[in-house]
């Protein structure tokens, strides 16, 4: 009936329907861009189509330095803003997501007046997205760079507090967000690991 919400017709649905498995990926050009959740999530079931170029599409960027206070690491957020603007002069289409709201409006902070223009103007054109994790569904980029903010606080401790992650649907959320790049991700974070 037309009154059901979109949660129940997909809840009835899945029990009612035969369940189909995803075997094909088609946005990422790379393997590797879809390795992790393909592993984690998918049990290694996807096949992803790998592109001619020798380039590791996924780079880590580690920030040294980086320190979270106020729930936000403005020396990540400034490293991050710098690659906005590089990337903001070609016309390939570029996602930014930072793991908080917090961690966003510090890099949005960090952003020269000019760069944000480009940015807003990007946004508008739908060549670009500039999100938290929670609110990351459906958008697809060329190249996707990550924020994840949190790291060690000014007293050196490392509080495992990780926003939505620590939440039930934490698991989706990042299969979601790693699966939005087409060329390239660039994963910007000031812990290791270890």
């Amino acid at each position: 009936s037309g009154s059901a919400e979109p949660m129940d017709l997909l809840h009835q649905a899945s029990y009612h329907l035969k369940k189909i498995p995803l075997s094909h990926h088609y946005r990422s050009n790379h393997p590797d861009l879809i390795a992790f959740s393909n592993k984690h999530i998918y049990n290694n079931q996807l096949k992803a189509y790998p592109s001619f170029k020798s380039e590791k599409p996924i780079q880590h960027m580690f920030c040294e330095k980086g320190v979270f206070v106020n729930r936000q690491n403005e020396v990540e957020a400034k490293e991050i803003a710098k690659e906005i603007e590089v990337r903001l002069n070609h016309k390939n289409s570029v996602g930014i997501v930072a793991f908080s709201e917090e961690q966003l409006n510090c890099i949005w902070n960090n952003l020269s007046a000019k760069t944000q223009g480009k940015l807003t103007a990007r946004l508008d054109e739908n060549t670009a997205f500039f999100k938290a994790l929670e609110n990351v569904q459906g958008d697809e980029c060329d190249h996707l760079l990550i924020s994840f903010g949190f790291s060690k606080n000014e007293d050196d401790e490392l509080h495992h507090r990780f926003g939505p992650m620590n939440t039930v649907n934490g698991r989706k959320r990042l299969n979601v967000l790693v699966t939005r790049a087409k060329e390239s991700i660039s994963f910007y974070c000031s812990i290791k690991s270890t």
